[in-house]
């Protein structure tokens, strides 16, 4: 079991206290496994009180389009009750931060209090100083011979996701572009960051960011994500730059 604990960032969470709208809720559907077999109790067993969480609207569950499912670092322990869905999205629609309470109770068992609060802009990113270095994968032959060999260190680059309607989630991949060949078309992706530093990337996403929803906006909770060309071949291998600082 992972013993990892995401951070609340209390000096936000304090902010926000005074001025912000508080929904508090016990997650459900503790007692099953995740798709992974993983057994959510399991989990909560091992988390911290006062651990920051995230929450996920699962529009493809088939059971419930509305659900919401409560994320720990170390997996899903379950989702928030029916007859506070709506409160929580409320408060999902902008920025927000929730942590998690973890209450013992007359069994000795352990449950979960989430409390979801309302925050500033500049409080839903504690991204910065963030630089991530990756060859860029998937450009086809014509580019590396008519494209590539002529972009300039130091050009900017575009660093992007493609938004997954049919899951309600992010692309698994990062894509990448000269911002002078971009256009809102699919033949103007020039490639992609290689794997590992797509997932390093969201991974650091994920520990640092309220939601994936922010991921598109990220100028409006203060942040900005800046790719640059590194180094280029004539050969038409190229690496680019990615960095994650404060607007």
């Amino acid at each position: 079991m992972d013993n990892t604990h995401w951070e609340v960032d209390w000096e936000a969470w304090n902010a926000a206290f005074h001025s912000g709208e508080l929904v508090s809720f016990c997650v459900r559907g503790t007692a099953y496994e995740n798709d992974d077999g993983v057994k959510r109790y399991n989990i909560v067993e091992n988390m911290i009180n006062a651990e920051r969480v995230e929450l996920k609207i699962e529009c493809n569950n088939k059971y419930d389009k509305n659900a919401i499912g409560v994320y720990c670092a170390s997996g899903m322990i379950g989702y928030v009750p029916m007859e506070k869905v709506a409160d929580v999205e409320g408060i999902m629609s902008g920025h927000y931060m929730a942590k998690a309470k973890v209450k013992i109770g007359e069994s000795q068992k352990k449950f979960v209090i989430v409390e979801i609060i309302t925050t500033k802009k500049n409080c839903a990113c504690n991204a910065h100083n963030y630089v991530l270095e990756s060859n860029v994968v998937g450009i086809s032959k014509d580019e590396k011979e008519n494209i590539v060999p002529y972009l300039n260190v130091g050009e900017e680059v575009l660093v992007f996701f493609v938004f997954n309607q049919k899951d309600c989630r992010c692309s698994d991949d990062v894509y990448v572009t000269p911002k002078s060949y971009f256009s809102y078309s699919d033949e103007t992706i020039l490639g992609r960051l290689d794997k590992k530093s797509a997932a390093a990337f969201k991974q650091y996403l994920d520990a640092n960011i309220r939601s994936e929803a922010n991921w598109f906006n990220m100028k409006e909770i203060g942040c900005d994500i800046i790719g640059s060309v590194k180094s280029v071949s004539a050969s038409g291998k190229l690496v680019v730059k990615v960095e994650i600082s404060k607007s």
